[in-house]
């Protein structure tokens, strides 16, 4: 029974803070939430190894560091994660979060918790 109680809980705390993070921006979905969180898990990496720890094609993950990126001429861009070259591979960049990342990572966190102390 307890174990059920808290599955429940989770998939309640789960669902209500995705639609809190999708709601917050009309251009973002839950596979990009995805790749956020595993960049704001280990900043630093390439391309890569986001791609091993979401599951998604190196295509997925390479267009949401663009969409979630800077904005360019192509991408709107919504500023949360930034590109610097790999130090030791000119070919390959490291995905970093901004300080707008960081922010919006915290929000998450917060809803969270309060989902799951109130909700």
């Amino acid at each position: 029974m307890m174990g059920e109680i808290t599955q429940k809980k989770s998939l309640f705390v789960i669902k209500g803070v995705l639609r809190w993070a999708v709601a917050q921006s009309g251009k973002i979905t839950v596979a990009q939430i995805i790749t956020l969180l595993e960049v704001a898990q280990k900043e630093g990496q390439k391309a890569i190894y986001y791609t091993k720890k979401t599951g998604y094609p190196k295509s997925t993950v390479s267009r949401h560091m663009l969409e979630m990126g800077q904005p360019t001429r192509v991408y709107q861009g919504l500023g949360w994660i930034e590109s610097r070259q790999h130090p030791k591979d000119s070919r390959a960049s490291q995905y970093f979060l901004t300080p707008r990342g960081h922010q919006f990572v915290c929000h998450v966190q917060e809803q969270m918790e309060w989902r799951m102390n109130d909700g």
